[in-house]
């Protein structure tokens, strides 16, 4: 009878390891659910970094676009501004003339 009931029961020593054993085995739960968790996270970091990327080619492509339409605006108010600049300069040695001519 002394034989089962030592079998059965473990001895403090063996009770020291085998808390040690859970305590190993909860320590390895806990890394593998925050290695879990970590990867999940930088899954969603990859995610939001690729819609920024996106958002950032879009925006660039906008920019770009109205970057072409500002200097074809510059180019027609120039071209604009030349003619009109030419049309004075007629007016005013049409004038000079005129005044020169007449005396």
């Amino acid at each position: 009878m002394a034989d089962s009931q030592s079998a059965s029961q473990p001895q403090p020593e063996e009770m020291h390891w085998i808390a040690l054993r859970m305590d190993v085995q909860e320590v390895r739960q806990d890394i593998r659910e925050l290695r879990s968790e970590a990867s999940d996270f930088r899954k969603e970091m990859a995610q939001q970094f690729s819609e920024v990327r996106r958002e950032a080619g879009d925006f660039r492509k906008g920019m770009a676009q109205h970057l072409g339409e500002l200097r074809q605006d510059i180019r027609h108010s120039l071209m604009a501004m030349l003619g009109f600049s030419g049309v004075l300069a007629a007016i005013m040695i049409a004038f000079i003339q005129y005044r020169v001519g007449g005396n």
